[in-house]
């Protein structure tokens, strides 16, 4: 048994999270693992209250496939529990969307202050194309640490069949 694997998410050092079942596709080089979720989060799309995850997978394509952290050492076509750790996708949010727009006010104002309404513009603009810039290497470094990156938590069911091919 792998030392890193839980034997159920009690074991696991996490405090929680977001919790996704899916199916191993493929196996990287380094360990990690390519994953498929499966089936809709919620289980409730044409209800009224349903989050309409399976309506946005067909018209986006289908399937969407991540990479993420493997310590169960699950196999190409199992079924696995990934596992997003508790404050990882807030902290991903904040830095996709608050970040610019925080950058772009502040960028504006500076420049109003210093130069009026062009200036205002300018300083918008630099400021926000600054922090697209910066936001891909934050994030690259934030899912570098293994407290705020994906990982598979268990696996729940082992294939059938010894495939290592992505399909």
């Amino acid at each position: 048994m792998n030392a890193y694997a839980p034997e159920s998410l009690s074991d696991a050092p996490e405090t929680g999270g977001i919790e996704q079942v899916a199916r191993v596709v493929a196996l990287a080089e380094d360990g990690r693992a390519w994953i498929e979720p499966v089936g809709a989060s919620c289980g409730r799309c044409h209800e009224a209250g349903g989050c309409g995850k399976t309506h946005v997978t067909r018209m986006f394509g289908s399937p969407r496939r991540f990479l993420v952290q493997n310590p169960a050492g699950a196999k190409v076509d199992d079924e696995v529990l990934m596992l997003l750790p508790a404050g990882s996708l807030y902290r991903q949010g904040t830095l996709a969307y608050l970040c610019p727009l925080a950058g772009l006010l502040v960028g504006a104002l500076a420049g109003k202050f210093l130069a009026g309404e062009a200036g205002a513009l300018a300083g918008g603009l630099f400021a926000f194309v600054a922090v697209f810039w910066l936001v891909p290497k934050i994030w690259g470094r934030m899912l570098a640490n293994p407290a705020f990156a994906p990982k598979i938590a268990k696996t729940i069911a082992h294939s059938s069949s010894g495939g290592s091919s992505c399909d």
